[in-house]
Parts: structure tokens; sequence; C-alpha cells
């Protein structure tokens, strides 16, 4: 049990699915403790302190250095996660000179680059904070060379996001629609952080409607995922298109109007978790895994502008059950 927990927990902090990262490596702890295995726990512990920080904006410091050799017996790549985890959160900080710097050496090591590339978008991010949107396209360029057409979805995603973040303002049209033409059901994270850069781009061109309710979809994904900072980098984002930090996730579409944006089974599926079902209920009416409505709900969260179920449940409240 441990060991599929931290594999849980693994999948889900490379995925950007943060919240769900820190219960499962905070399960495994409470579940190692009780059996005695101190190399896992402590795995799970260093684990749950760097998803924190992802989460908040927080860069973790070790106090004991001695447990990273603790937690290798159970995780071996630890020192990449590590360190990738550092740059990342340092973006999420905001202190992107550190982070763009961090990332662009994890990028340019070959030992490190494969753990690296789960960071592209950060790695984007940081660039175009600093100035630096040149060196990183051609890193872009360079990877996707020594990649080759064959890889993981993900690294396929975040590619085609980074591309987008640091297309700039005169060339970014043609970016951003390749990066939303992939199949970004799988890849919350990424779709969210696409559409944060999109919503930015748009406020640069002075499209300040569009760019506020692509800025609240963001806003509402980042929210369900625990990504704190990138909620609060989102609020200022829309401060600066004209919006109070009140309406960033207060700003869902009127409940007629719910229906339009939603399929038929993505609307029968969000009116039942607002009215209080869980996923493993709605999953029994439709012969569906509850992982699979929590994907559904991770795609309807961000169109109607809304975080939670109670306020799934004011936006849905006039709509039919069919």
């Amino acid at each position: 049990m441990p060991g599929v927990l931290l594999r849980q927990g693994l999948a889900h902090l490379v995925t950007g699915e943060w919240k769900q990262a820190e219960l499962a490596f905070r399960r495994c702890g409470e579940s190692t403790e009780e059996r005695g295995h101190d190399h896992h726990t402590t795995a799970a512990g260093l684990l749950e302190q760097l998803t924190r920080g992802l989460r908040t904006g927080t860069v973790v410091s070790w106090d004991d250095p001695r447990a990273l050799d603790v937690a290798r017996r159970s995780v071996a790549s630890m020192d990449d996660i590590v360190a990738v985890s550092t740059g990342w959160a340092q973006v999420e900080s905001g202190d992107f000179a550190a982070g763009y710097a961090t990332l662009a050496r994890l990028l340019a090591a070959p030992a490190r680059c494969t753990a690296a590339l789960f960071a592209l978008v950060p790695f984007a991010e940081a660039a175009d904070a600093v100035n630096a949107a040149d060196e990183a396209r051609a890193r872009l360029r360079q990877l996707e060379r020594e990649l080759g057409p064959e890889h993981a979805p993900i690294v396929s995603v975040g590619l085609a996001v980074a591309q987008a973040v640091l297309a700039g303002d005169q060339h970014g049209e043609p970016l951003y629609e390749r990066a939303f033409a992939m199949d970004l059901s799988h890849h919350h994270f990424l779709e969210a952080s696409l559409r944060l850069a999109h919503g930015r781009w748009l406020r640069r061109r002075r499209e300040f409607s569009d760019s506020r309710v692509t800025l609240r979809q963001a806003a509402a994904a980042f929210a369900m995922m625990g990504a704190k900072a990138r909620v609060t980098r989102i609020t200022e984002e829309l401060r600066a298109s004209g919006e109070s930090a009140g309406t960033v996730t207060s700003g869902a579409p009127r409940p007629a109007a719910a229906g339009g944006l939603l399929s038929a089974q993505e609307l029968r599926i969000a009116t039942l978790a607002g009215r209080g079902l869980s996923n493993r209920q709605i999953g029994a009416e439709f012969g569906l895994s509850p992982r699979t409505i929590g994907s559904y709900l991770y795609r309807v969260f961000p169109r109607l502008g809304v975080t939670t179920r109670a306020q799934l449940a004011t936006v849905l409240r006039n709509e039919p059950v069919g």
C-alpha cells in the first residue's frame, strides 16, 4: 500500500493535481508510520512538503539533509524531483529569475532533463517574465529535435503550451490555436496554464472582456487543483484587466445559459453534483467510475466559472436532469 500511494502521489504531482498529490502523500505517511517503514514515511513527508510548496508558492528548505538519503530508498529519483520542484516553486513564489536559472540549468543537464520536461510551462513563464523568451524558445526547439516525434502526450502538450506562453504579442494567435486544438482532457493543469497565458495575451491586446472570462476559467481550474499561488497571480491579472479581486471565482454564467455551455451528459452530471451526490453515487447512475466523474467535473467547473459544488448548485438551480 505505501508504494501504491507514493506512485499515485507522484503521478498527481507531475500533472499538477497538487491537492490530490498532497493527500496521497499524507495518507502514505500515516499508513507507513503505523507499519514502521521509516524510509516510506520520510519520502512521503518530503514529497508532501514539496507539493505544499508548489501549491502555496513556498520554496522548501531542508533542515535535515540526511532525510534525502533515507527517502531515496523509497523513491530513487528523489534528487531529481527535489531539484525540479525547487525551480518550479521559485516560479510559483514569483522569483522568476531564480526559477528560470534553476529550470534552464536542469533542462540543459542530460541526467536531469527527463524530470525537468514536466516543468516546461513554468520554465516558459519564468523566461517570459525575465525577458529571456528568445533563449527559451531556442531551448524548446532543441528539445523537440532531441525528443523526436515519439514522446509522452503530457510532454507534447507541455511543449505546445510553453511555446504559446513564449509567443509574444504579435505571433501568439496561431500558437494558441494549436495548443487549444490538442487533447487537453487529461491535462487539467496545462489547460489552466494555457488559459492563464491566453488571458494575459488578450489583456495586452486590450480585449478585456474576453481576457476576464479566460482568466476566471483558469482561476476556477487552479482553485480545484489547490494551486493557491496561481489563483493569487490570476487575481492580480484580473485587477489589471479592470476587475475586482472579489469576482475571481464568482463570475459564473447565468443559470439560463449554463445548459448551452455543456453537453447533455455533462449537464446531467453537473446537476447531480450540485444536488450533493458524490462522485461514486453519480458514477453508479451512469455506469462510470468515480475518477471519470471527477474528470467530467474538472472540465465543467472552469466553463461555468465556479470552484465549489455549492456554487454549481446555484448556477444550475433551474436546470432539469434529463
